[in-house]
Parts: structure tokens; C-alpha cells; sequence
């Protein structure tokens, strides 16, 4: 599984599609990632929809910073939206920023609270 968010998808996808061919390798797609570099997660996330095998949770700041989960500048709900249109059902990853705010185990389960209910709801 190869973490996405460090390569832009026009690198990524081409070098993966070139190298395996049979689709072994997977993508660990990283929406935060992808925006604190300057990329749009959700054209990210439409590039490299066929290699994704999981969501990596962590939210950013544009520029870089990382946030708690659902205050940061990632869109998760249309993120959601975005899985929700893969032919698979893709795990999330709930990281969250978990020791940005001190207790860990409360950031993750805020984090589980808000993707419930950005699924009920996304937009």
C-alpha cells in the first residue's frame, strides 16, 4: 500500500499504472496530505480512485498545518461523496490529529462522530 498525499496523482497515477500492471500495489489515499501541498484532494481522489484501499482521516490547514479532524480545510463531505461512488466500500482511517488536543482517545471518538454523521449527511 502505497501512502498518496506525498506524490502529485499526475506522478503517482502514471508511475503505478506503469509499474504494476496487474493492480497489486494500493493506494493509502491521504486527503490532508493532498491539501497542504496544494492539491485538490477531491480531483486527487478522482485520479487515483481505482489504486485507493483505504482513507488516512487526518485533517490539514492549507499551507500545511495539521488540524483536528472536521475543523481543518478538507471537505470531508464531499470527500465522502466522492467513496461513496467507488466500487468498493473503502475503510476510513481515523488518525484525527489525536494528540492535538490533549486526550487522545476523545479526538478519536469526535473524529467517529463527525464521519458518521458527514455520512448520514455529507453536504
Amino acid at each position: 500500500c502505497w501512502v498518496a498525499g506525498h506524490e502529485s496523482p499526475d506522478v503517482l497515477k502514471p508511475f503505478l499504472d506503469q509499474q504494476d500492471r496487474s493492480g497489486i500495489l494500493a493506494v493509502e489515499f491521504n486527503p490532508g496530505g493532498y491539501l497542504m501541498r496544494g492539491i485538490d484532494p477531491l480531483a486527487a481522489l478522482n485520479a487515483l480512485s481505482s489504486r485507493i484501499s483505504i482513507v488516512r482521516a487526518v485533517d490539514h490547514y492549507r499551507g500545511g498545518a495539521e488540524a483536528p479532524f472536521g475543523r481543518g480545510d478538507v471537505r470531508w463531505g464531499e470527500v465522502l461523496v466522492g467513496l461513496s461512488a467507488l466500487p468498493r466500500q473503502t475503510p476510513i482511517d481515523v488518525l484525527a490529529g489525536c494528540t492535538l488536543e490533549g486526550d487522545r482517545l476523545q479526538a478519536l471518538g469526535s473524529a467517529y462522530k463527525q464521519l458518521v454523521s458527514l455520512r448520514k449527511k455529507p453536504v
